[in-house]
């Protein structure tokens, strides 16, 4: 049986890890909407799922090419440390 997750106050939703430019960040769909200091749930690339702290304001991506937006909003995060 899994070790159960402190709960917070704002919902948890899952996104994924990204590199972008020289930062690690963390993906969500652009319509999931997530402030400063949000406790999130994640995935690694193993399927493994962890918590992270978001620490700054959504960036987006956009495709000067294609001038098309990114239908994702990548946040830099804090690692939450097991116990």
């Amino acid at each position: 049986m899994g070790k159960k997750l402190p709960k917070s106050a704002t919902p948890t939703v899952q996104g994924r890890f990204a590199k972008l430019d020289r930062d690690w960040t963390v993906a969500f769909a652009s319509d999931v909407q997530l402030s400063v200091g949000s406790i999130v749930s994640v995935l690694t690339a193993e399927g493994v799922e962890k918590q992270v702290k978001i620490n700054a304001t959504a960036k987006v991506v956009f495709d000067v090419v294609g001038e098309t937006v990114s239908a994702e909003m990548f946040y830099t995060f804090d690692r939450i440390a097991k116990k």
